[in-house]
């Protein structure tokens, strides 16, 4: 249900499944800096038999693309086509050196060759997940990366920058694959 409180000048969405007891609905609600999930009894629009809000309409799911289904109602730019259609496979290929270099074409401070990358990495990102997202419209892909991958929980980046790193470098890959056909010898 695309739902709007009329007091708050607020819209949300409630998942609901037919039958489903009001206590079991979840509200998604895409507060640009704060988008959470969360259920009917705790959202701050609560109330009993929803009498304080006002149901736009109902939806069912279908299995469509969300972002191409939506765009009709909310008219996505071309930096919420990006966000709507980015995903962690974007960086997860990456070296901390490349997702490093991705942060300072975002305009964030991290020195490459400083021995805390992946920290810095961290460091930075949570200083991107405090941008203003006010003109969020205009910001380059650079920027819109950073974001996007700050968006990501902090343990799931932390695992990816903890991955095995290759500096790119020849005679590391051979030394890589090397090793990688003695295991396979031994095994």
């Amino acid at each position: 249900m695309m739902v709007m409180h009329p007091q708050q000048s607020h819209w949300f969405v409630i998942i609901v499944s037919e039958g489903e007891d009001p206590s079991e609905w979840v509200v998604a609600d895409p507060w640009p800096t704060q988008a959470r999930a969360v259920e009917w009894t705790n959202h701050f629009c609560y109330s009993p038999g929803m009498q304080s809000v006002f149901i736009d309409r109902r939806m069912r799911a279908d299995g469509n693309d969300e972002a191409r289904h939506l765009a009709h109602l909310i008219e996505l730019n071309d930096a919420g086509w990006h966000v709507a259609r980015w995903d962690l496979s974007r960086v997860s290929a990456s070296t901390n050196q490349e997702i490093g270099q991705m942060l300072q074409r975002a305009g964030v401070g991290i020195n490459l060759h400083q021995g805390d990358l992946a920290e810095q990495i961290m460091q930075g990102l949570a200083n991107v997940d405090s941008w203003s997202t006010d003109d969020i419209g205009t910001w380059p892909v650079a920027q819109l990366d950073a974001w996007c991958l700050a968006q990501i929980d902090e343990s799931i980046v932390r695992r990816l920058l903890a991955r095995p790193q290759s500096s790119g470098n020849l005679r590391d890959l051979r030394q890589e694959i090397t090793s990688g056909i003695g295991e396979v010898r031994q095994q």
